[in-house]
C-alpha cells in the first residue's frame, strides 16, 4: 500500500502531524510505502514564494492581520470570496500536482492542511480517483476551509470538533475521533530519575518544562 501525506509550510503543527502519521504507518506494517510531502513544493514557484513570504512576514510583524484573515475566511459572509481566491490558486498549481499524484499513484492520500485538500477536491472532479482521501484536523475547533464533501474520512481531535463537522454537513459515519497525531517517541517510557540526573536537575525539586516552536 502506498500512502501519501500532504501538509503545507504554514506553522509546524501540520507538518509534525503528517510526519507522526507517516512514522506510525511504517511501524505498523512493512508492506506500506510512505511519502510525506510539503504540498507547496508541487506548486508554481512564484506562488510558493509569495505564499510563504506573506505568511512569515504577516505572522511576525502583524499577527492581527493574520487573525483577521483566519476569522473572515471562516465567516459565511466571506466564504464565497475565499473560494474564488482558491479557484485562482488551483488553476495556477494543478498541473504539477496532478502529474506527481498520477506518477506515484498512491492508494491513500492524507491531508493535514486545507490547501492540498482543496487541490485534491478539484482533481477528483477532473480525473478518475482510485485513491481514498482522508483529512486529519490538527486544531481543537473547525475552520470552514477544511470542510470538503470529497473527503472519505475525517480524523478529528475530540467530540466537539466531530459535532462541528457534522453540523457543517459531514455524516458522522465519515468522522473518527482519533486525537491529534504525535510522534511515537512521546509514548516511550523513561526513567524519570535518570533523566533528571542527565539534565542536572534535583531529584525532589518541582520542575516545569516549557516548550515552544
Amino acid at each position: 500500500m502506498k500512502v501519501l501525506l500532504l501538509h503545507a509550510p504554514f506553522g509546524t503543527g501540520h507538518k509534525k502531524a503528517a510526519e507522526a502519521t507517516g512514522k506510525a504507518f511504517l511501524q505498523l506494517s512493512k508492506e506500506v510505502e510512505v511519502k510525506v510531502v510539503d504540498s507547496l513544493t508541487l506548486a508554481n514557484p512564484l506562488f510558493r514564494w509569495i505564499s510563504i513570504r506573506s505568511f512569515t512576514q504577516i505572522v511576525k510583524r502583524a499577527p492581527s492581520i493574520w487573525g483577521y484573515f483566519y476569522e473572515t475566511t471562516d465567516n459565511r459572509k466571506y466564504h464565497e470570496a475565499s473560494h474564488k481566491f482558491l479557484e485562482r490558486s488551483r488553476s495556477i498549481n494543478l498541473k504539477k500536482f496532478i502529474k506527481f499524484i498520477s506518477e506515484w499513484n498512491p492508494d491513500v492520500i492524507i491531508c493535514t492542511h486545507w490547501m492540498p485538500l482543496h487541490l485534491l477536491e478539484r482533481i477528483k472532479e477532473q480525473i478518475p480517483s482510485p485513491w481514498l482521501l482522508y483529512c486529519i484536523l490538527t486544531d481543537y475547533t473547525l475552520h470552514k476551509m477544511l470542510v470538503a464533501e470529497s473527503v472519505d474520512k475525517y480524523f478529528v481531535p475530540n467530540d466537539k470538533v466531530a459535532a462541528e463537522l457534522a453540523y457543517a454537513g459531514i455524516p458522522f459515519s465519515r468522522i473518527v475521533v482519533s486525537g491529534i497525531p504525535v510522534d511515537a517517541d512521546f509514548s516511550v517510557k523513561t526513567d524519570g530519575d535518570a533523566v533528571r540526573r542527565q539534565l542536572g536537575l534535583e531529584k525532589d525539586l518541582f520542575t516545569v518544562l516549557i516548550l515552544s516552536l
